[in-house]
């Protein structure tokens, strides 16, 4: 008997791909998806009323000394009974609908650490409006000489 040889160059099987399939293109214009999450809240009827929530409540308080309660809101107090966080709450007033209901509910806040500049130990206030709305030592100069050179001039020998 004779064995058979074996070939050593072995042929391999050409594979050919399928072709992807092409996705078909909608008759219509897909509409725009905001991205990002959802707004929490629906309404500004809704926000406006948890906000009011939070100033009624003892949340807007901290406690002092002896067990004092005294009235602080704070901005980040608001968020967090919100459920946000103070950046989210900011997001928020970019919200074309709800930039007026939270500029007011701020505006409350700055008024009641306004009204703490007058107390004994202003300084933690001064910092807050600060940093959080804008406030700033400012001392303006006026470099401009409101007389004529030949005025000073004259001034000067007179």
């Amino acid at each position: 008997m004779v064995a058979k040889k074996k070939d050593p160059v072995k042929k391999k099987a050409v594979v050919k791909k399928k072709a992807a399939p092409k996705r078909r293109v909608a008759a219509k214009a897909k509409e725009k998806r905001p991205v990002g999450r959802p707004p929490k809240y629906s309404s500004v009827e809704e926000l406006e009323a948890l906000i009011e929530e939070y100033f009624q409540s003892d949340d807007a308080c901290m406690i002092v000394g002896d067990g004092i309660k005294v009235y602080a809101p704070t901005v980040s107090g608001l968020a967090y009974h919100l459920g946000m966080s103070t950046e989210a709450l900011r997001n928020y007033e970019q919200k074309g609908e709800f930039l007026a209901t939270i500029k007011k509910a701020k505006q409350r806040v700055e008024i009641v650490l306004e009204k703490r500049l007058g107390g004994t130990a202003p300084a933690g206030t001064i910092f807050n409006l600060k940093n959080n709305f804008g406030w700033k030592d400012k001392q303006e100069i006026d470099h401009n000489v409101s007389m004529s050179h030949e005025d000073a001039l004259d001034q000067l020998d007179g």
